[in-house]
């Protein structure tokens, strides 16, 4: 029993079936439902709510029920819809043949003729003005609210591999969002013709996937779910230009999940002896989306989708939440007890135990409870804040009474407790932080076979050269190097170097000895744990290293958790890490792989991530400075 639609109305959760039937689920007793509409010959194929009454469309039936949810009206027009919206004004009705607007007290109506042709995406201006509708999912016509009739017509179909195109109105009636499948992105483009608009600073609304669509807005149309991959959304809240939750509640390990993720394929064919070239690229085919409705809340505080299979599930998505209504018991419980943002990101470190922020300028103690709290000391003279997620080591930390910034040229420090501005020395590279010491490089050596390094003494503050690191050229091929060929990395107090040969090649420093010492995983520097252990990927998973004893190999754990960053590691043999591919906060029994816990509603990739004492609360920012504080 196929979902066709689904509408958040006051309290509940209605959803229709496509063997007629429409319910009613209360929000927060998901186990029993109220049914709207029994069984019928035509299933609603859409709902829609001006927060009084809720409106479906079956065949050419207009079902109309007031808040209370019992059936107000059961009216049958001229001819068959399949999809409705409500403005103060109207009430708009789309099929493949005509356009509808029906008056508020459904006492007269209004038609218009559209071309031949299958109707597969609607949508309506608040306004009332503007009325857009997509036919054969890639051309798209928009028309005057008041006389029904065409006022730009425009396609996508040129575009290579576009399949289906999903538009809904911004707050203005000339401008429209659009995703398009295959696109990666989120567009705002003008009404009149298709084309990007302008604007005064490019947003960048980049989707985890190119199967984008279709689309739904909330009442107020402040926020914003894309339906990707078939099964996961993401919520963008368009006043920020961000997204905010992003979901995978449905589990698909199926090949077709795979291959729809993969970029284009090429097709190749001899060019000459020895050569091949590309004659044309072609994306994977579509599949039937295992979503097929989809519905956000007022404010975007809940999103619910509709399955394939018949069944519903309902995305909390302030505590990250997810429940499949009908079933006695969470999918994913909820976690996270408050959502706040930093819009300008923040630096962090460590004093003593204590992590600490700037934020804004501000140096502050973190409280995880409070995250919003910024009580603190303005530092003077503070640069904006560059946010660097592939960083090592963190950016801020302690030294006696300094408190000290790592920027990409220079090295900052303050009196901690008066906010002075002590030194500010420019490097000729990015600086790393190892125990007392900073070291850099530069990018281009002189010669191949060695590179120059650079030492920061935090007790002197004093910039120095020591000798150059001599590369051991019967181990390492200098001669498959390239230019940009060397760069830095620091865990706890050691330094490795990663080396852009073929294959590319990673190694500890001595700095002591201006040598290279011994071979590490050339990704060590993305997993890091403590001061001393690392995680590093294996064809097979992932082990964990000791790089005071890095030849010696700890326990492998398994690969099934995919494409994970790893944090740090917990007590009782648990590691920490952001799963990159599903965007999920993820807590794992480092020697088992299995799944412990799973954090689900950033919109984006997640760093940096601080744990409590206690390790029950958690609390992690991601690149758009959203913070989410999560009960463990």
């Amino acid at each position: 029993m196929e979902i066709t639609a689904l509408a958040f109305s006051g309290a509940f959760l209605v959803a229709a079936r496509d063997d007629g039937r429409v319910e009613a689920w209360r929000i927060g007793e998901p186990s029993t439902s109220r049914v709207l509409r029994t069984a019928g010959d035509e299933p609603v194929r859409d709902l829609a709510t001006d927060g009084e009454r809720v409106f479906g469309v079956a065949g050419s039936r207009l079902l109309v029920w007031d808040a209370g949810l019992d059936l107000q009206a059961d009216d049958e027009f001229s001819c068959s819809a399949h999809f409705v919206s409500v403005t103060p004004d109207g009430i708009w009705l789309a099929g493949d043949e005509q356009l509808v607007r029906i008056a508020p007290d459904l006492s007269q109506g209004w038609s218009h003729s559209l071309p031949p042709g299958s109707t597969t995406d609607f949508d309506v201006h608040p306004s009332g003005t503007h009325v857009v509708v997509v036919k054969d999912a890639l051309h798209v016509r928009v028309h005057d609210g008041e006389n029904l009739k065409p006022l730009h017509t425009w396609s996508r179909e040129s575009d290579r591999n576009a399949q289906h195109v999903s538009v809904r109105f911004t707050e203005r009636p000339d401008h429209l969002w659009m995703t398009v499948n295959r696109s990666y992105e989120v567009h705002r483009v003008s009404a009149r013709k298709g084309h990007a608009v302008r604007e005064k600073t490019r947003h960048s609304r980049r989707l985890e996937s190119a199967w984008a669509g279709p689309v739904a807005l909330c009442g107020e149309r402040r926020h914003l779910a894309v339906l990707q991959n078939g099964s996961d959304v993401h919520l963008w809240d368009l006043d920020l230009e961000r997204p905010t939750f992003f979901a995978e509640p449905v589990v698909d390990t199926s090949p077709e999940k795979f291959w729809s993720k993969l970029s284009r394929v090429p097709k190749l064919a001899a060019a000459g002896p020895g050569a091949i070239k590309v004659t044309k690229t072609s994306r994977q085919p579509d599949r039937d989306a295992a979503v097929t409705a989809l519905a956000v809340a007022p404010k975007g505080t809940m999103l619910a989708l509709g399955g394939r299979d018949g069944t519903i599930l309902r995305c909390d998505t302030r505590s990250g939440g997810i429940e499949q209504l009908g079933a006695p018991a969470w999918l994913v419980q909820p976690r996270c007890a408050a959502v706040t943002r930093w819009p300008t990101g923040a630096l962090h470190g460590l004093r003593g135990d204590e992590p600490w922020i700037v934020r804004d300028g501000v140096l502050a103690r973190l409280d995880l409870e409070h995250p919003d709290r910024l009580d603190g000391v303005p530092l003077e003279d503070y640069p904006p804040t560059e946010y660097d997620h592939a960083r090592s080591s963190p950016e801020l930390f302690f030294h006696d009474d300094l408190v000290y910034r790592l920027a990409h040229d220079r090295i900052l420090a303050w009196d901690s407790s008066t906010g002075r501005l002590a030194s500010m020395i420019a490097t000729p590279g990015v600086p790393h932080l190892a125990g007392d010491f900073a070291y850099l490089t530069i990018d281009t050596p002189p010669a191949r076979d060695r590179f120059p390094l650079w030492r920061f003494d935090l007790g002197v503050r004093r910039l120095e050269r020591i000798d150059d690191v001599v590369i051991d050229t019967s181990a390492v091929d200098v001669r498959a190097g390239v230019a940009n060929w060397a760069h830095l990395y620091t865990v706890g107090t050691h330094v490795g170097i990663r080396m852009f040969f073929e294959p590319e090649v990673a190694f500890l420093i001595d700095p002591e000895q201006s040598s290279l010492t011994t071979q590490v995983p050339t990704d060590f520097q993305n997993h890091p744990t403590d001061g001393n252990r690392v995680f590093a990927a294996t064809s097979d998973g992932y082990r964990r290293i000791d790089l005071d004893d890095a030849t010696t190999l700890e326990r492998r754990f398994s690969a099934s958790l995919g494409t994970v960053r790893w944090e740090r590691e917990l007590s009782g043999g648990r590691a920490l890490g952001f799963q990159r591919d599903s965007l999920r906060i993820v807590i794992a029994s480092w020697q088992t792989g299995e799944l412990l816990h799973s954090l689900c509603g950033h919109g984006h990739h997640v760093h940096p991530m601080f744990m409590s004492p206690d390790e029950n609360s958690l609390l992690s920012v991601d690149a758009a400075g959203f913070v989410r504080l999560w009960r463990l």
